[in-house]
């Protein structure tokens, strides 16, 4: 059986068969077909748009998703950066602070001295 539907599907189109392919749209002899209404064929044609168009709103959710979270991570690493930077000047502010005055040798001063 699996062998006369492989000759059935390499008839269809020169070796190759496609679901979507509309070439493939004909019946040959010993195929098994399946005769629907105009209803039955208008519900599917239905349901096929109704679900490719929530799967295009679902890509366009993520496409927007993930730039809103790709502008947030830039936003993260700059901010990452500011909060480096105030680190080191905070840091070279309370060096300063707390480090005696020097004299001209390099040395402390003696705020003792004579």
């Amino acid at each position: 059986m699996l062998e006369i539907n492989e000759e059935l599907f390499k008839a269809k189109k020169g070796g190759e068969y496609s679901r979507n392919d509309i070439s493939n749209d004909f019946a040959i002899p010993g195929e098994i077909t399946v005769t629907i209404t105009l209803n039955e064929y208008r519900s599917l044609v239905s349901a096929n748009a109704i679900f490719e168009k929530r799967i295009s709103d679902l890509n366009s959710e993520r496409y927007g998703a993930q730039a809103e979270a790709n502008a947030l991570k830039q936003e993260r690493e700059k901010l990452i950066k500011e909060i480096a930077e105030l680190k080191i000047k905070i840091s070279d502010l309370l060096m300063e602070t707390n480090t005696p005055p020097q004299d001209d040798k390099g040395e402390a001063a003696d705020e003792e001295a004579d």
